[in-house]
């Protein structure tokens, strides 16, 4: 038997399922044997969205743990409280078999028909990337550059998503998360690990946001008048 360890974290694979019952790609797909990844690795894959933050999938001795807890009155809390534990842990040990199912459902934290409603996680997913580019300028300088990309990849969900209503110069939140995007323009646009349409999104939300908002939605009701 495997020796207790008090600085590494176990992961079994989870199975991800539609609000309509059809089975979609899984998040966290386990190895054919079991696999020691080290932190850095880890956390790299996290950052090119590859990896699982989720606690639900994974084991953590209390002596790592800490003090350590989830933030309270946020969402994308896993994230935010494994990034804690990152600079602690030797790594995660990746268990073959699968332990966790995700049903998806409709009205969800982070899915609704309200073409106002705004979820909180949105806002979260943003805060949590800021959080990771400090982690990886302080603790992981090599991963600076996919620091970077998610911060820009968490920023193009929020501005896809976020109502044109509240896209105001009173709403100081939006206003820095297009000024970080514009700031960041340059990485953004020779960034290796974003793909074409990931950099023209963010180079035209990122030049003109609520113009480009207005423009899509426009071209989304006349692809809705004309199915009709």
């Amino acid at each position: 038997q495997r020796e207790k360890r008090k600085d590494v974290v176990y992961q079994i694979g989870r199975q991800e399922i539609a609000a309509d019952g059809n089975r979609l790609a899984d998040i966290c797909v386990p190895p054919e044997k079991e696999e020691f990844i080290p932190s850095a690795v880890f956390f790299r894959e996290l950052l090119l969205h590859r990896g699982d933050c989720s606690f639900c999938t994974k084991l953590i001795p209390r002596e790592l743990l800490g003090e350590n807890r989830f933030p309270e009155g946020e969402l994308n809390e896993d994230f935010s409280l494994f990034l804690q534990l990152l600079s602690e842990m030797k790594g995660i040990y990746a268990l073959p078999d699968y332990g966790y199912l995700v049903h998806y459902r409709e009205e969800s934290n982070s899915r609704t028909k309200d073409r106002e409603a705004f979820p909180q996680v949105f806002t979260d997913i943003v805060v949590n990337a800021d959080k990771a580019l400090e982690l990886a300028k302080e603790r992981y300088p090599e991963l600076k550059k996919e620091a970077v990309r998610f911060g820009a990849f968490q920023r193009l969900d929020y501005l896809l998503h976020i109502p044109i209503s509240r896209m105001t110069r009173e709403n100081s939140f939006y206003r820095g998360v297009v000024g970080w995007v514009r700031r960041h323009l340059f990485g953004i646009l020779f960034s290796p690990y974003l793909t074409g349409k990931n950099r023209l999104y963010l180079l035209l939300l990122g030049t003109a946001p609520k113009t480009v908002r207005k423009a899509h939605r426009r071209k989304m009701e006349a692809a809705a008048v004309l199915r009709s």
